[in-house]
């Protein structure tokens, strides 16, 4: 296998010519920013002056009828004849009308002259903009030659190993937060979903418990209305515990994942409803199923508030990791020229200033990402969804939730929440210690 000295002799005189063809970038770059400039300012010209042409033009028009009235017959013609100043009248408006059409045309060939000077600028700028592009082209081809040159790592020069192994981490880095994120985000959506259909849920538990059934020979047990409000939320909690199911299999890091079920034990689930037979204890095991989502929305709304630092930290640390992976790999790149310069005797072999990327941290300890830790043990099983239960909430569903008294505050997800915007911390949110608790709380006999 060749050394680095080799290759970089081997490529020596393509990496020369890109250098010699790029050494008039810098000039370029600064001929197409002083045309685009000139450009906008030519365009504001031009409007300015077709505006100025629009209203002399309306002018000389206004002259030129004024001219023709004074010469034939009309009101101001007739009054002008019988005092005796006809004449002058004519002369009058006649150098009016022949100053205006004097300005008409003066501003128009003002106008002619911007409008070639801006055609003139267009041309320049895409001209310029095609030798942008073409050097670009070059800086590329350029890049990926030194890249090739320095595919084996070697370890003569330190500091371009210590750089390289830098990027890479830094790209390692970056990949498994922007995974993250993503995953943060569908867990936070499914997180609000179900915390909004919990809440939905209750108000109709509330609907079924404090309805009055209208029956003029006898009460009966239990109402139709009533049985079509129980299933309504045993599907609805069913569905909830399908996004449940979601957040725990996207994000297994999630603290106390078998803390996130509303559906094993809950007498609500189980209650066997019919016409001909009523379970006679069915209040007491559709306000068990209350209390069941009470302990769902608190657990949820911790799950919630756990997903939402650790994403508000990971878009900060997405956002730092790739400042520090720009300054990474132009302080690598700068590195890997001098080596070449180096070693074809062009430049002096100092190293490489890292000012760049000092000046970006700013005095503080490069960035690192810090993903969830794993689950120390096997999570719990999820409850299964049984087949027969439909997977999504059904249109008479959605019509009869939407239809109950909702007190509940709009729940934002983290792509609507304003919060989620504010100061990113640059560490890690702590894991609580013990899942959230509540007099109500049926599975607090699960932990100490």
């Amino acid at each position: 296998m060749a050394s680095l000295v080799e290759r970089i002799q081997s490529n020596a005189d393509l990496y020369q010519r890109y250098c010699c063809d790029l050494q008039q970038e810098h000039g370029v770059a600064m001929a197409l920013e002083e045309a685009l400039t000139s450009k906008q300012e030519l365009t504001e010209r031009c409007q300015s002056l077709q505006a100025n042409v629009h209203r002399l033009t309306e002018n000389a028009k206004k002259g030129f009828s004024d001219l023709h009235k004074a010469k034939h017959f009309s009101f101001k013609s007739a009054t002008a004849t019988l005092a005796g100043r006809k004449k002058d009248l004519i002369a009058k408006q006649t150098t009016e009308y022949h100053h205006a059409f004097e300005m008409e045309q003066q501003a128009k060939r003002e106008l002619e002259s911007a409008s070639l000077d801006l055609r003139a600028v267009t041309d320049k700028e895409t001209s310029l903009t095609q030798q942008v592009d073409q050097f670009r082209a070059i800086r590329q081809q350029q890049e990926s030659l030194i890249h090739e040159i320095f595919s084996e790592p070697d370890s003569v020069e330190p500091l371009e190993t210590h750089l390289r192994v830098e990027l890479q981490n830094y790209v390692d880095q970056l990949s498994l937060a922007n995974r993250d994120l993503q995953r943060f985000k569908d867990v936070d959506h499914n997180l609000v979903q179900a915390i909004r259909q919990m809440k939905k849920a209750r108000e109709v538990i509330s609907l079924t418990l404090d309805y009055t059934p209208f029956d003029l020979f006898g009460e009966p047990l239990m109402d139709d209305q009533q049985i079509a409000y129980i299933e309504l939320c045993q599907r609805a909690c069913w569905e909830v515990q399908r996004r449940l199911n979601n957040a725990r299999q996207i994000l297994p890091e999630i603290p106390y994942p078998e803390s996130l079920d509303i559906v094993t034990n809950n007498p609500m689930i189980q209650l066997q409803l019919h016409r001909n037979y009523v379970d006679i204890a069915w209040k007491a095991k559709v306000q068990q199923g209350y209390q069941y989502l009470v302990s769902g929305e608190k657990t949820c709304g911790s799950a919630l508030q756990w997903v939402r630092q650790y994403l508000r930290y990971t878009e900060g640390a997405v956002d730092r990791l790739k400042v520090v992976l720009g300054a990474t790999q132009a302080n690598l790149l700068q590195e890997r020229k001098r080596i070449i310069d180096k070693t074809l005797n062009q430049t002096s072999s100092s190293p490489v200033a890292t000012a760049q990327l000092d000046d970006i941290l700013d005095g503080t300890p490069p960035p690192m990402y810090e993903a969830p830790d794993e689950p120390a043990s096997i999570p719990a099983s999820q409850p299964a969804i049984p087949i027969d239960i439909p997977m999504a909430v059904s249109h008479q569903d959605h019509l009869l939730l939407s239809a109950s008294p909702s007190s509940s505050q709009h729940l934002r997800t983290a792509s609507q929440s304003s919060s989620v915007m504010d100061t990113r911390p640059i560490h890690p949110p702590l894991v609580p210690d013990s899942p959230p608790r509540s007099d109500h709380n049926p599975f607090r006999q699960h932990y100490p």
